[in-house]
């Protein structure tokens, strides 16, 4: 398996990540180190504010992991802000897993 799964969960809101170590296609999109897609859009175009994507990469920034991976996410359930919180926490977590293999 190249990619680790994890799961962020606020409130309503699941993600269900999967931090990918190599470029692959996700249902037609090609996914690079670096790039994180949201239900099939980038990160920025499905989370019109600008605090998720500097909250993502102060993430990766502060794990030193920034361009390292690619993230496929799904999200459901609650509103922009819980689906944002759920992916940060998604991500952490696959961060966190990754870290521990």
């Amino acid at each position: 398996r190249s990619y680790t799964n994890a799961v962020g969960r606020r409130r309503e809101a699941v993600a269900r990540v999967r931090l990918h170590s190599a470029v692959v296609t996700w249902e037609g999109i090609e996914v690079k180190a670096g790039e994180a897609y949201v239900n099939l859009k980038p990160i920025d175009a499905y989370f019109k504010d600008t605090i998720a994507k500097t909250t993502f990469e102060e993430i990766l920034k502060s794990t030193n992991t920034a361009n390292k991976y690619g993230f496929t996410i799904k999200v459901s359930g609650g509103g922009t802000k819980g689906q944002m919180n759920a992916v940060m926490h998604g991500v952490a977590n696959a961060i966190v897993e990754l870290d521990e293999k």
